[in-house]
């Protein structure tokens, strides 16, 4: 399973080398086309990604929903994405949203 971080103060997503910005633009894509490509290519084939989130220490409801989008649009190209180390803030912002379910599920 590949490990994708996010790294709040530098608003990236990083895998190895491959890096891709958050800004207000790639937040309003498709989240999948924002990992680069060379990365995309290695999750497919791992069939498999996870997220490691303790690092994030802000977040709010577009934050939630971008990473609810990335895990629909990764399943379309049949990736599972799971989410580790979610923050008390992330899970609580999950619930009171009635999508922890969503957030916290293994596909």
């Amino acid at each position: 399973m590949a490990v994708l971080a996010y790294n709040e103060q530098s608003n990236l997503i990083c895998m190895n080398e491959g890096c891709t910005a958050l800004t207000r633009d790639s937040l309003s894509t498709d989240g999948w086309t924002q990992i680069p490509a060379a990365s995309r290519k290695i999750l497919q084939q791992q069939k498999q990604v996870q997220f490691e989130l303790s690092k994030l220490d802000s977040v709010d409801s577009a934050g939630l929903a971008w990473l609810l989008n990335l895990k629909r649009d990764a399943a379309q190209a049949q990736v599972s994405i799971t989410f580790a180390a979610v923050p008390d803030r992330l899970a609580q912002l999950a619930a009171l949203s009635s999508v922890d379910a969503l957030l916290l599920s293994e596909s």
